[in-house]
């Protein structure tokens, strides 16, 4: 087994784990700090906007909860927090177990911290800023949730920053955007495994807009 790690020299940040998961498939090293974690649409947008202007080396980091999982958030600039729903606090666990894509531990918060740093500082300069429609119910909570509104202010962005946004193919734009823009069917309520591990086609259409 071929244990050596690729190299990516952009850095893809995601609003959810698809990021992640587009990175462990071709076993690119993870080179941001913003892995397997969720982040709110509008909060998402707030980094793209700010992001050259954030702190990223003083976030506040603490333990949340989610139904029955008590996980990290970091939290960085204007109170834009990355959910690490799947870096989970269990107090039986003395050291980091490996449970499919979660990471069970008692001082989880530590280990969140260490990672999180580990990754801020192999940060390259070039980023692309993937959005992802996929964690929305459906097109009626896409359109309750103000989602026109988000992608207008996702095609102003994009002017200045080199964004990506996957879309739902029931949700047609009657607009060129300045985004690349990906339509996938049955976007909507997909895990990122289902999204990139059992849709090989997906995972070209990424790759492609990221080599450009």
């Amino acid at each position: 087994m071929n244990n050596t790690l690729n190299t990516l020299n952009k850095a893809l940040i995601c609003n959810n784990c698809l990021g992640a998961q587009f990175y462990k498939i071709h076993n690119y090293e993870f080179n941001n700090p913003f892995m397997w974690n969720c982040i709110e649409p509008y909060e998402f947008v707030k980094l793209i906007d700010n992001f050259e202007n954030i702190d990223l080396n003083n976030p506040k980091i603490e333990l949340c909860k989610r139904g029955v999982r008590n996980y990290a958030n970091i939290i960085i600039g204007d109170n834009i927090n990355f959910n690490f729903i799947h870096y989970l606090y269990d107090e039986s666990k003395d050291k980091p177990v490996k449970v499919n894509a979660d990471i069970l531990y008692k001082d989880i918060l530590k280990y969140a911290k260490i990672k999180y740093f580990e990754r801020l500082s192999k940060l390259p300069n070039d980023k692309i800023f993937l959005f992802t429609t996929s964690h929305y119910l459906n097109e009626e909570h896409f359109i309750k949730c103000n989602g026109d509104k988000l992608l207008n202010k996702l095609n102003e962005l994009a002017k200045d920053n080199n964004i990506i946004v996957i879309l739902d193919s029931q949700h047609k734009l009657n607009y060129i955007p300045n985004f690349k823009l990906i339509y996938k069917d049955n976007l909507y309520n997909k895990s990122a495994i289902d999204l990139l591990y059992k849709d090989n086609e997906l995972d070209k259409q990424i790759c492609k807009l990221i080599v450009k």
